[in-house]
Formats: structure tokens, C-alpha cells, sequence
């Protein structure tokens, strides 16, 4: 443990460094010193007094004096070893470096296993049936690849026969919830203000209109995870492909997932408590394509639907901003993201050049946090366009008022019918639009 507090830059003054420095220190002088009385008693046999054993005593002879040598040494050293001059620093400050490259390990494990069930759902259905053709053809049939063929076959047959469930599923829940504790755990998520779940009335539907969408919105499920743990059944609402997805869209749907449309969301807002909380990404496809480094940009200055449902059913609205969305992901800009947000927009699905960490779909290690601000009553406020401005005056409210915690300090918010400020140059964007990878 000691030979690992120096590459993970642990400070020497820290009490439990001195503490391994002084059990070190005492093995190290009682197993040197064991040796004396050892050598005491076996000395005298005549085995080690054969002539051929001269070399071996000359090799003992050196290394005792080289222990020797190294044991004064030390002595003389030894109270700067267990007394090292320097500040005292706190445990945050000391293990703040080697958590985060901690955190990183747990983004990927965490990562890979999310990853892999969601876009695995994507090949299941070509996979089952590229096995099929396969198992029963003279070449590569065999009875292992007939048995393998046959059962995703009938595991996508049973997910396409089997009604989907309609609401959310507090049974699959229970399962799935170490998960999404395990992916706000690996983000260190925060929800700002701490208590801002208490403070939702359960007597009333409440929208959370949160935003960036990101390329992939991770921070969703930390705040799922939240109001879970309060007693709530959430829903989210999010692009029609992913119900679709076989096996996962079952998953989403019992973890409350419906589709974007007017109907469904009118739907969750009439529902009572628990299930009285529903969550939206009014910046939806569009905010895909506007991730910045230097600056945040949001599409929802554009988008009123969300507060035209809002006021339909007389719910909460309440602003949201997902601080760390929009860094886990690189994605190609210019002028081959506009192709890529044209064709997205077409299939109503995302589609464009993107990549995570080394290159593959494992997020960016990145802290992250929801931020919500003070809540829209609909029921007193019934004019689209004002309850909108609303919104967007307490989303940038709220996201100056939390970015210095989150470590933002000079980080601005910017809506798309502004004046962004042109990106930083980089010599290397004078050659492609494609993301590039970054450790």
C-alpha cells in the first residue's frame, strides 16, 4: 500500500501514510533482526561448512553488508521518513486525483454494461435471423448453432408475442435500480438543490423539461434513480425507436418509458401519485448536433410544445439543466453533422459520426449534475409564450446560479436564436469535421 501512495500522488503528511511508513519501517527492522538468532542456531551444522558452499557464504556476506549499510541509512533518515515536512491537506484534496481515475475505471464498466444491452438490442433481430439461415444450411449447420439460432429466435418471437407492459414496474424496478445507483455512483451526480425531490408536491403532475439532450442522455438516469429512491414511479419520455428495441424497449417500458408524442405525455401528466412525475428532453434530436467544449447551447428557445402539454393537463413545469451532458460525447460538426441532422430528422432517430472515450461508445469521464429551478403552476399561468419565457428565464437562472459548484465557474448557456460565439480555433478543424478521439 505505500509503494502505492506515491505514483497516485497521496501527500506524505497525510496521518495514514505515516502510519504504513512506521509499520513498514518495524516489519522491516524485526525481519532483519530475526535473521541474527536464526543464523545463531544453524551456524554450527556441518552441511553449511562443505567447501562448495564458499560462494554462496560470500554472496550472504555481501548481502548482510549491503542490509547493513542500507539499515544505517535509514536510521539516519528516519525522522524525516516518519515526520515529513509539508501542509497538512485534506482527505478530499489528497484523494481527489486518484478517485477520479477511479470514477474513470467505474464510467467504463458501468458504461460497457448499459452500452452493451442497448445497442445489442439493435443486432439481436438481423443476428437471429442471419443464425437461422445459417443453422440449417449444409455447410455451417450444426446442432450447437440450431440450438443457439433457435433460442434468440424464440426470445425475439416472446418479446414480439408477449404484451408489452404499460406502466411502470416497481418488481423490475427493484432489480434494475443497483444499476442506475451504480451509473449516478460513477458520475458522482448531484441533484441541486439536495432536496429538490422532497420539495415536489405529490398532490400534483409535475413535467421536468430538462435539457441538453447530449448525444446520449446519461444524466436521465441518475434522476430516475433519484426520485425512485423517494417513492416515485417516474416517466420519461423519449424517440419512439427505443420502445421498439427488442428485449431493452421491454426493459425501458417497465422502467416507465413512453413514446414523445402529445397523447403519451398527456397520458403520464393525468396519472397520480407516484406516478405523477414525468421527464422530457424538449431539445430532443437537435441538441445532438450543438456540443461545444468552450460554451453550452440549448434548442428549446424554439420549442413550445412541451409547454403547450404542460398547460393542457395543469401541471408543474419546472426547468432543468443537465450540467456534464454534453462532454461524454465528441461528435462531427460542420458541414457533415448538417447532413447527419437532416437524415436524423427524416427518420426521426439520431444518426451521425460520433465517438466516447478511446474511440468507442464509453462515455468521457465526466461529473454530472441536475440542476432544477423554480417550478411554472399552469394552472395560473395559461398562456403558451408567457409560461415559455418563464421557462426559459428560470433555466438560465438556474444554470448561472448552479455552474460555480459544479466547477463552471466561466462557462456560458447560450439558446440557438442568439448570437453564439464562433468556436475556438483549432489548427487540426482546417482538415475534417470528424470528431477526434481524446483520452
Amino acid at each position: 500500500f505505500l509503494r502505492v501512495c506515491g505514483p497516485v500522488g497521496t501527500p506524505a503528511t497525510r496521518p495514514e501514510v505515516r502510519f504504513l511508513r512506521i509499520l513498514w519501517i518495524t516489519t522491516f527492522s524485526i525481519s532483519k533482526v530475526l535473521v541474527v538468532p536464526v543464523w545463531m542456531k544453524f551456524r554450527e551444522l556441518p552441511e553449511f561448512h562443505q567447501p562448495n558452499l564458499w560462494l554462496g557464504k560470500l554472496s550472504y556476506t555481501v548481502c548482510a553488508a549491503l542490509n547493513v549499510q542500507l539499515m544505517v541509512s535509514a536510521a539516519q533518515n528516519l525522522p524525516k521518513f516518519l515526520a515529513p515536512r509539508g501542509a497538512q491537506v485534506s482527505a478530499a484534496s489528497a484523494y481527489g486525483k486518484p478517485l477520479r481515475r477511479v470514477q474513470s475505471s467505474i464510467i467504463n464498466v458501468v458504461g460497457s454494461v448499459a452500452l452493451v444491452g442497448v445497442f445489442g438490442a439493435y443486432f439481436i433481430g438481423p443476428l437471429s435471423a442471419a443464425l437461422g439461415v445459417l443453422s440449417v444450411s449444409a455447410q455451417f449447420g450444426s446442432r450447437r448453432l440450431r440450438i443457439l439460432a433457435a433460442s434468440l429466435l424464440a426470445l425475439v418471437a416472446a418479446d414480439i408475442i408477449v404484451p408489452q407492459p404499460k406502466e411502470f414496474s416497481p418488481t423490475f424496478a427493484s432489480w434494475v435500480q443497483p444499476l442506475m445507483r451504480a451509473i449516478s455512483w460513477s458520475f458522482r451526480h448531484k441533484l441541486m438543490p439536495k432536496d429538490a425531490a422532497a420539495r415536489l408536491d405529490k398532490n400534483r403532475s409535475h413535467l421536468l423539461a430538462v435539457t441538453p439532450h447530449g448525444f446520449m442522455p446519461w444524466g436521465v438516469a441518475p434522476i430516475l434513480a433519484d426520485l425512485v429512491e423517494h417513492g416515485y414511479q417516474p416517466n420519461f419520455v423519449g424517440a419512439s425507436a427505443l420502445g421498439a428495441l427488442p428485449i431493452v424497449g421491454r426493459m425501458f417500458r417497465a422502467y416507465g418509458y413512453k413514446s414523445a408524442t402529445r397523447s403519451a405525455i398527456s397520458e403520464c401528466l393525468a396519472k397520480p401519485y407516484p406516478q405523477n412525475v414525468t421527464i422530457i428532453l424538449p431539445g430532443g434530436i437537435a441538441e445532438m448536433f450543438l456540443l461545444r467544449e468552450d460554451l453550452e447551447i440549448s434548442a428549446t428557445s424554439t420549442r413550445k410544445g412541451f409547454a403547450e402539454v404542460a398547460i393542457k393537463n395543469g401541471a408543474v413545469l419546472t426547468p432543468g439543466y443537465m450540467l456534464g451532458n454534453s462532454q461524454l460525447y465528441k461528435v462531427a460538426q460542420g458541414s457533415i453533422g448538417a447532413v447527419f441532422e437532416k437524415i436524423s430528422r427524416s427518420l426521426r432517430l439520431s444518426v451521425n459520426l460520433f465517438h466516447g472515450r478511446w474511440g468507442t461508445l464509453l462515455p468521457y469521464p465526466h461529473d454530472l449534475a441536475c440542476a432544477l429551478g423554480e417550478p411554472i403552476d399552469t394552472r395560473e399561468i395559461t398562456d403558451v409564450d408567457t409560461v415559455h419565457r418563464l421557462w426559459i428565464q428560470g433555466l438560465r437562472k438556474t444554470f448561472d446560479e448552479h455552474k460555480a459548484e459544479f466547477g463552471w465557474d466561466d462557462r456560458q448557456l447560450y439558446f440557438v436564436d442568439e448570437k453564439i460565439p464562433d468556436p475556438p480555433k483549432d489548427d487540426l478543424e482546417e482538415y475534417t469535421d470528424l470528431p477526434f478521439s481524446r483520452l
